[in-house]
């Protein structure tokens, strides 16, 4: 058995696990009690939600979970409510004190107290395990507890069961609406614990998911039961895997398999379809192709975060209830071929599915209506490195007047501890921003059809350095006044002989035009003109579209390639057909011969910073070989 303990630390956490832990016992026929009568099993008989439940001698079936939370008021909501039955009254852990909203009273005064009590619950639930394959973790990183403790909790963590899986489902802070004023203190140093003691973080936050309340549910006044229902539905989707059988079961450890490309970048987004209110449910097909689309749309994610603005690194995308491979395979084969939904060009696949015959259930009395499918998607996206620069701006505005700073120091902290918290979400956005550089690169080139090739330049004047082999089949022996050096271009790790030339600038000359035109237009041209104007007839008395022969690179790479030179006063273009970035050797050895000073923008072009080279100098372009 791969047993989940889940932890649910401060006031969101224990009122999300509330709502979790109600529909995961309707979904499995459990009674308030922890009974299960045998004529209600869903599944046959099936025991895999044993993952999330243990079963006592008595036949009671109990969650595997702790709530823990620094003052009593919302634990006790759990002891004196519905399911008060249902769980071990040692898994249900408060103080007598609050955090106060500081992350410095729930990290190393308050919190410090609870934490062993609460370990030792974890311990206790970790031995009754088979296999325990990681740990669920649900907060809220706004306030004192959900951060402080819930930092604590994690790095605790990492020290007792390093390698188990650990998952946080974490509500973040709000754009627009904050419950506490030094909501942006508590995020950055959470974030900081986060980056290090997790495997993969799934963020909602409350204004996204009240937007989604009041526009697909039609509530104009959401509560937070609405909210925590609303995420209650894609807990259980994402866990659906583990707790009944299905066509493709996802593992926990397979999330992070799947969405995490680098450690560091392991912040998810999350969306659910259908959010549909009972009322609608009955006029819509809810196709799985429609439902599909909708997990995309900006509307849907439960952050608020426009994907739009970034590239996918990875989805994985949970189905449940009438759901066949067939069509699923077809849903992605559109979503692939939408412009508007675009992945980085270095993770090609992108998709991660899992189906499970589960159909979705609903709280009897809820908002959302019963439906005979539904998908959930964690994503990883670098937009949601916007999520992180609107905390850092509000972070910056407060810490650059030290406000509210004494109360972190007066439990304990250490005011560098907000520097370093703050550079390292700094060095996360870079994280991002670095990842989304690549496909930036890859941005232009979709928009003007190309791809530049990697260009071998060479000066010919004062010098000329050409490749050896070149130099030998078009002009025999080099001149007594060469020297074979080794080339400086970038060439992918292609080291290939080369030689200097001092006397080389005629011979290049002469090959525009036979001797006697050149000799004619000295007459007529003045000398700084001759070499542009050589150029322009040289180029536009060819074919505007040339073969290229290449080396054979790669076999997947046609050694015949195609390419277009535009020539103007200032600059000379090649336009190439699009290629595979990982195809970008194949042009290694096209070479541009130059004459003239050195022009500044030779170094943008070796880098790849530009598809255009300006001859910056008088001479102009010699002539260009391949």
């Amino acid at each position: 058995m791969r047993e989940a303990i889940c932890i649910h630390i401060g006031q969101g956490g224990v009122q999300i696990g509330n709502a979790c832990w109600e529909l995961f016992c309707l979904e499995h026929g459990i009674q308030p009690d922890g009974q299960m009568p045998s004529d209600k099993t869903i599944g046959g008989g099936d025991d895999a939600f044993n993952t999330f439940f243990s079963e006592t001698g008595a036949g009671k079936h109990v969650p595997r979970c702790v709530m823990v939370d620094l003052e009593p008021t919302v634990v006790d909501e759990v002891r004196t409510g519905t399911y008060r039955q249902l769980f071990h009254p040692e898994q249900l852990i408060s103080g007598k004190e609050d955090a106060a909203n500081n992350f410095a009273r729930g990290h190393y005064t308050i919190g410090k107290e609870i934490v062993d009590l609460v370990l030792d619950r974890i311990r206790k639930l970790a031995d009754n395990c088979t296999g325990l394959q990681g740990f669920c973790v649900y907060n809220a990183v706004g306030g004192g507890t959900g951060s402080g403790l819930g930092c604590l909790m994690l790095e605790r963590l990492s020290v007792d069961y390093g390698k188990k899986s650990k998952i946080s489902f974490t509500v973040w802070s709000c754009p627009q609406v904050a419950t506490a004023v030094v909501e942006p203190y508590n995020t950055v140093l959470c974030v900081h614990s986060l980056l290090e003691h997790t495997d993969v973080t799934i963020m909602y936050d409350n204004e996204a998911l009240y937007d989604i309340c009041r526009r697909n549910l039609d509530i104009e006044r959401p509560t937070y039961t609405n909210l925590n229902r609303l995420i209650a539905q894609i807990i259980s989707s994402l866990t659906a895997s583990l707790r009944f059988d299905g066509a493709l079961n996802v593992d926990i450890t397979e999330f992070q398999t799947n969405l995490v490309p680098y450690p560091r970048i392991h912040f998810m987004l999350t969306s659910f379809a259908p959010v549909i209110s009972a009322e609608k449910a009955y006029h819509e097909q809810l196709s799985v192709a429609e439902i599909t689309m909708s997990v995309f749309e900006p509307a849907s994610m439960m952050v608020k975060c426009d994907p739009r603005h970034g590239k996918y690194m990875a989805c994985c995308m949970m189905y449940r209830g009438d759901v066949v491979p067939k069509d699923v395979n077809a849903a992605v084969a559109t979503i692939k071929t939408k412009r508007t939904i675009q992945f980085v060009d270095w993770c090609p696949t992108g998709f991660k599915c899992g189906i499970n015959y589960q159909p979705p259930t609903v709280v009897p009395g809820g908002d959302l209506a019963k439906v005979m499918r539904a998908c959930c998607m964690i994503s990883n996206s670098t937009a949601i490195a916007e999520v992180f620069s609107r905390i850092d701006h509000k972070f910056d505005l407060m810490y650059s007047k030290r406000a509210f700073v004494h109360h972190y120091v007066g439990e304990g902290m250490e005011e560098g501890e907000f520097s370093e918290a703050r550079e390292d979400l700094a060095a996360l956005e870079k994280d991002y921003e670095e990842v989304g550089i690549e496909t930036a690169e890859g941005e232009g080139e979709e928009e003007d059809g190309l791809q530049p090739p990697d260009f071998t330049v060479f000066y010919a004047q004062p010098q000329a350095v050409v490749l050896k082999d070149a130099f030998e089949r078009d002009w025999g022996s080099p001149p007594e006044d060469s020297e074979e050096v080794a080339k400086e271009t970038y060439l992918y790790g292609f080291d290939l002989p080369c030689y200097r030339v001092n006397t080389f600038q005629e011979k290049i000359r002469g090959t525009m035009k036979n001797k006697a035109q050149v000799e004619a237009q000295e007459e007529e041209i003045p000398a700084e003109e001759r070499a542009k104007k050589a150029t322009c007839e040289m180029i536009s008395s060819r074919t505007c579209c040339v073969q290229v022969r290449l080396p054979q690179l790669d076999e997947n790479v046609p050694a015949l390639k195609q390419f277009a030179l535009e020539v103007s006063d200032e600059c000379l273009r090649l336009n190439f057909p699009m290629l595979p970035r990982s195809k970008k050797a194949a042009y290694a050895n096209l070479v541009v011969w130059w004459c003239g000073p050195r022009p500044e923008r030779i170094a943008e072009v070796r880098s790849g910073e530009s598809q255009w080279m300006g001859c910056g100098g008088r001479g102009g372009l010699e002539s260009v070989w391949v």
